[in-house]
């Protein structure tokens, strides 16, 4: 995952194909001693998000997340999705690190 504004965090996101559903396994960098949220919104591009999320993923726990999702791992990598982590579990919390992900 790479920065959003001045937020400078980054992370890495790692998925894992289990039959229709997919694992999702995320740790961000930076300060760990808070919650984040993280999400899968649609669009094109960490620029061109969709203000809802398409699937939330569990909340970050010591800057590390586990989550499963109903979806194939190859739809998931189409180039239609971004995975998002926000400053807070707040529902108004900033961007701090975005991802588009494709193959």
């Amino acid at each position: 995952m790479k920065a959003v504004g001045a937020a400078g965090q980054t992370g890495t996101v790692t998925f894992y194909r289990h039959n229709a559903t997919t694992l999702i396994a995320a740790v961000l960098d930076g300060p760990t001693d808070r919650t984040q949220s993280l999400r899968i919104s649609r669009g094109s591009g960490c620029d061109a998000l969709d203000a809802s999320a398409a699937y939330t993923l569990n909340d970050t726990r010591a800057g590390s997340s586990v989550s499963t999702i109903n979806i194939d791992v190859d739809r998931l990598l189409s180039g239609n999705y971004n995975i998002v982590a926000l400053a807070s579990n707040k529902s108004d919390a900033a961007v701090t690190a975005c991802t588009h992900l494709m193959k």
